[in-house]
This record gives structure tokens, sequence and C-alpha cells, in this order.
């Protein structure tokens, strides 16, 4: 009874197993087909139900780990392409990542990165609302809080500087009054320089201070009409070699562009640049060639760049300073490699003995040989069983190594799958009693070895330097105490330009060896067929094959600089030192580069000539503003009665100002 009852469970273990195996079968066939329509989570659901029913089986665990791998990958690449474009989508994808593997920290930076560019964003409209309204502090306030968070934030950049343009702050020196921006028409022939600022500061509320070097007698002429004021400006003083300086919001400082006057006057600004990511010695010399910078120091250890020198020269330095210094791009490289070794071994055929001996029993004397018979001949060599050789072996060997390798642009990556393989030599020093012997180990590199040097470019392409080596022992060589290996080596190298996400197999690396041997028995073995009864044959054969598979996936890559940084006026080249008329204790001037000025070809009225004051009808009827000298008294012209001369005029009160330290005088 307990027999049968023994019998009937085993019956029932083994219809479960049968059970489970056919169930665990299907969930495998169902997994296959999802995993091939890319749906992740039931694929993997599936393979994970077949090895919970199957748990010996290898290849449903397998296809766990793989399955769970490559979603994984597809699914950060997928997100890392959306991030920009559709967050929202992209946080989504990152979502599944973390479930599949709650540990990815690409999942978890990704997420990170999302809610940091939402939270910017919110920053970013609240400071445009801001702005829009006319709450400018509070613009500028948020503003500055998202540059500090994101330092490369081009759009809270440019808003900034709009902010200032509009107050009229584009440096930390006092400026002119934004009000002084409108623009202003002059017409002047054969005028002395004096008039022609005396009509300029009557017009516009401006006060002028003129160096005692200047020659205020000057005779100049001026066609203007409709010209910004800052333009204006630029024109009469580059014109006649003057420069000038802005001392408050309404006035200025005309002064002779000499070298003494510029020294004299010239201000300085020292900036620090902190730089992140770029090589401050590169950028260092990038300045003093592009922009010859006065005063440059460098510290290599907190990264920092130190520049004295004129506010245009230390805010042209900015702008290179913040196009070069951008993150290195980093690709990270996803390798497959496949190493595929087939061997055949046969062994076929009837064994024959080699050899027959034939010989009579020792000692031979001449009696022996006399009393020879078929008791005395010896025979060895003959085996009474026949061998039949029936040996056929196969082998199939596959070594699969999947690295991901991150590297930085053009760096070297290296990476090895294999052993160290010690090799020991031995010396023996002559001359001594004992024969002092030492010994030494070093150590060979034997198996796989990768070599990487990618060049990642702006329009994500990617140039990779591959170098690969398979190596093998193949003999062990030992010679007076030295052992030496004979190694066999396989290798590939090429340079390829992949897209961001392709993938290059790479193939071909073969090596094939064959032997064929035949024992056979002379005369019948070479029989055609019926020489195979007479013969035994053995075939050996090695094929290995190597498949290398690379997929650079872009990291992080260089950005394009916005237009403000890729090009910007320098200016000409005999005005970069103080051109413009900065001064060591003076405020910043506002005055720009001269652009050229279209003057319209127009009917110049006689009234404007040697710099007189047109009447008021005429000077209405020709567009122009009525430029009248600073402190004259304008006298109204009758329309009917011919033009009226001008009054000469009366003396001008002195502009009362506080002139700041050192202003006028030699240092």
């Amino acid at each position: 009874m307990s027999y049968r009852l023994g019998l009937m469970g085993l019956l029932l273990s083994l219809l479960s197993i049968l059970v489970g195996c056919a169930t665990g079968q299907d969930a495998f066939k169902r997994g296959q087909e999802q995993l091939a329509a890319r749906q992740w989570e039931p694929a993997l659901s599936s393979f994970y139900t077949a090895s919970q029913q199957a748990p010996g089986n290898a290849e449903y665990s397998s296809a766990v780990k793989t399955t769970r791998e490559r979603a994984i990958s597809v699914l950060l690449t997928e997100a890392a392409e959306l991030r920009d474009k559709q967050p929202a989508k992209a946080a989504d994808i990152y979502q599944r990542v973390v479930l599949l593997s709650p540990t990815n920290e690409r999942a978890q930076e990704g997420l990170q990165a999302i809610e940091t560019a939402k939270r910017q964003q919110r920053l970013f409209d609240d400071a445009s609302r801001a702005a829009a309204t006319g709450r400018d502090q509070e613009a500028r306030a948020k503003f500055t809080k998202l540059l500090g968070e994101a330092p490369s934030h081009t759009a809270a950049r440019q808003a900034l500087r709009t902010l200032d343009d509009k107050a009229g702050r584009t440096s930390s020196q006092p400026s002119l009054s934004p009000a002084l921006r409108k623009p202003v028409s002059m017409v002047f022939r054969d005028a002395t320089l004096k008039m022609v600022f005396d009509a300029l500061a009557s017009s516009t509320g401006i006060n002028v201070v003129f160096d005692r070097d200047v020659k205020q007698d000057t005779r100049v002429t001026v066609l203007l009409r409709e010209v910004a004021f800052d333009e204006a400006l630029a024109q009469i003083t580059h014109s006649n070699g003057l420069a000038t300086r802005v001392v408050n919001a309404n006035t200025l400082l005309v002064y002779p562009a000499r070298p003494d006057k510029v020294k004299e006057y010239q201000d300085l600004t020292v900036r620090n640049f902190f730089v992140a990511n770029a090589d401050v010695k590169q950028l260092s010399i990038l300045l003093k060639t592009v922009l010859k910078v006065k005063d440059l120091y460098t510290d290599d250890k907190r990264n920092l760049i130190v520049i004295r020198d004129t506010p245009e020269q230390v805010a042209m330095a900015e702008k290179i300073i913040a196009a070069h210094d951008q993150p290195e791009p980093e690709v990270m490289l996803e390798v497959e490699i496949l190493e595929y070794n087939h061997s055949t071994d046969n062994n076929l055929g009837i064994k024959f003995p080699d050899q027959v001996a034939f010989g009579i029993a020792s000692p031979i004397t001449l009696n022996a040989l006399r009393a020879i018979n078929d008791t005395t001949i010896n025979v060895t060599g003959l085996d009474p069983s026949i061998v039949l050789n029936l040996k056929r072996q196969l082998g199939d060997i596959n070594i699969l190594a999947n690295p991901r390798i991150r590297v930085r642009n053009r760096e070297k990556a290296k990476f090895h799958i294999g052993d160290k393989v010690p090799v020991i030599t031995s010396t023996t020093y002559p001359g001594t009693t004992t024969g002092a012997t030492s010994s030494s180990v070093s150590y060979l590199d034997v198996g796989i070895k990768l070599e990487f040097e990618p060049s990642i470019q702006l329009d994500d392409d990617v140039i990779i330097k591959t170098n690969l080596e398979v190596s093998s022992i193949t003999t062990t060589v030992i010679n007076s105490g030295t052992t030496a290996y004979q190694v066999g080596t396989r290798n590939a190298a090429t340079t390829l330009t992949l897209r961001d996400g392709e993938t290059q197999v790479l193939a071909g690396l073969l090596s094939t060896d064959e032997s064929n041997t035949s024992n056979r028995l002379p005369g019948l073995g070479d029989v055609p067929v019926l020489g195979n009864l007479f013969s035994s044959q053995t075939i050996k054969g090695a094929r290995k094959e190597i498949l290398l598979s690379i997929t650079p996936r872009i990291v992080r890559n260089l950005h394009r600089p916005t237009d403000d940084l890729l090009e910007f006026n320098f200016g000409p080249e005999s005005g970069q030192q103080g051109g413009a008329g900065q001064g060591a204790a003076m405020p910043q001037p506002v005055v720009q580069p001269p652009r050229p000025v279209q003057v319209q070809p127009r009917q110049i009225n006689p009234g404007m000539i040697q710099g007189s004051a047109p009447a008021a009808n005429q000077g209405n009827a020709s567009g122009l503003v009525p430029m009248v000298p600073f402190g004259a008294t304008p006298v109204p012209a009758v329309p009917a009665a011919p033009v009226a001369p001008p009054v000469p005029a009366t003396t001008a009160p002195p502009v009362e100002f506080e002139m700041p330290p050192g202003v006028g005088s030699s240092r």
C-alpha cells in the first residue's frame, strides 16, 4: 500500500512539473511577442512569470535580466531626447524607469533636472510679468536670482540687459540720462567748435565742460538730421580728435584724444572672472591676443582670471569668457563584445598497429639459429583486438562582454577583459661562490583590450578612434629558469563617425585552424571506398570570430553661444585704449563707436550759414530743431519782413557742478 502511495506521489509531482513547464513556455512565448512590440513592462512581467513557474530554467532568468536592462536603456534614451521639448512626457518615462530600477541614478537625475527646469521657468515667467507691468526692481531681483542658479540662462541674461538699457545702467559707472536719447538735427558750416557744442547743449539741456587744451575756435562743418544724440556726439568728437567723459547724468567733459589726456582721464575697471569649465591659461592667452588686455592675472588653483582694463575691454572680455566657458562634452559608449569559438574533433575508422616486430629468443647463437621453428620465433606489436575509432566532439564557446564607458571629449578610455599572466625571469650573477640568483616577476595582459578616443562634434556626430586587440597564450616556453609565453593576437584599428545613438558592428576578425590526419594500412588503405575499412582519419578544426558593437550616446555637448556672444562690435583699432574717453577716476562714457550717418541732401537755408540761428518759421518749415547758442536770446522774426540778423550771444553763465577729484589735472 505504501509503495502505491509513493508511486502516486511521484506521478503527481511529475505531472505538476510538466504542467509548470507548459505554463512557463506559454508565458515565455507571450513575453517574446510583447518584447518584439516594445511593450517593456508586460514583456518583463511575462518573463518573470515564466521564471517563477520554472525556477531552474536559465533561459527564463536570463530573459528577465536582459529585458530589464534593454528596457531601461531604451527608455532613458527616449527621455533624454524629450526632456527639453516635452518635459512632462520625459518625466513619465523617467518614472517608468524608476519602477523598473528604483536605484537608477540617471532616472533620478533626469527627474530632478526636469523639476529644476520647471521651477526656473516659473521664476522667469514671474520676472517677465513684473518687467511687463513696470515693476523693474522686482523683475531685476528675480532675474538675478535665476542667473545665480542657471548662469547659462540666455533669456534671463537678455532680459536683465534690457532692464539695464532701460534704466541707463549699462555699468556701475554714471551715465547720461535716458531722456537725452531723442534724435537731434544740426546744420553748421564753417562754425566754431564752441558754437556747435553750445547749440547741442541748448537743444538738449546738457552741460558741457572743456578741457584746457581743447581749441574751441576750431572751424567745423556739421550736417546731421534726425540722429541719436550719442551718435551725433560721437561724430562730432571723433571727427575732431576729441573724446568725452560722463561726469553725471547731464554733464559731459570734452578733452583731446591724445595719449597723455587719455591716460589722465581714462577709467579702469578691475573684474574677477571665476571660470567653471574652461582652462584659465588658454583663456588668458586668448584675451591677451584678441583684446590686448592691459593687466591680467590667472589663479590656477581657484580657476580665476583677474582683469584690469577699461570698462569696454572688460565687457568684451566677459563675452569672450562666457562663449568659451562651457562644460566639456561627454559621451557614453555602449560596447558589446562577442567572441565565438567553434571547435570540432573527429576520429573515425579502424586503427591498425603502426609496426610489427619479429625475432627469436635471446641470446642469438648458431645452435639457436639451427633450431629455429614456429615456437622460437616471437612476433610483437600485434593486438588481438581491433580498435574502431568512433569519436566526434563539437564545442561552442561564447564570451560576451557589455561594458558601458563614459568618457570626456578627446580623452582616451581603456577597457580590458582577461588575465594578467606572470612572467618569471631569473638572473644569475657570476663571480660569486654560491652562484647568487634573483627572480623578477612581470605581468602580461592577455584577453580583450579596447581603447577609444571620441571627438564630439557640435552637430551630435561622434568621431571615435577605436583600437581592439584580442590575445591568447598559445605556448609556454621555459628556458633556464625563465618563463615566457607565445601569445597569439588579433588587432583592429579604425576611425568611425557615428550619430548619437547609432550602432556600428565591426566583424570579420576570424581565426581558423584545420588539421586532417589519416592512418592507413599500406596498400589496402589506398583502395577507393574499400580503403576506409583499413584506415582511420582524425579531423580537427577550430574557428574563432570577434564581433564588436559600438553605440555612442552623448551625455553632454557644447551649445552654440547666442548672437550677442558670437559677434560684437570691437570698435576701431586706434580707439580701443581710451578712444572713447575713459579716465581712471572718472565715470564711464556712454558714447558708442560711431556708425555711418545717412545725410539726406536738402537745400540749406541761408540763415544757417556761418552758424547763425534760423528764424523760427524757417526752422519749423525745414523740420530742424532750432539751434540757439548756449545763453543767447533768440529774436522772433516777422513773417513778412526779411530775415533779421542774428543777435550776438551773451556770455553764458557758468555751469555749477562739482568736479570729481583729479579731473583736469595730471597724475
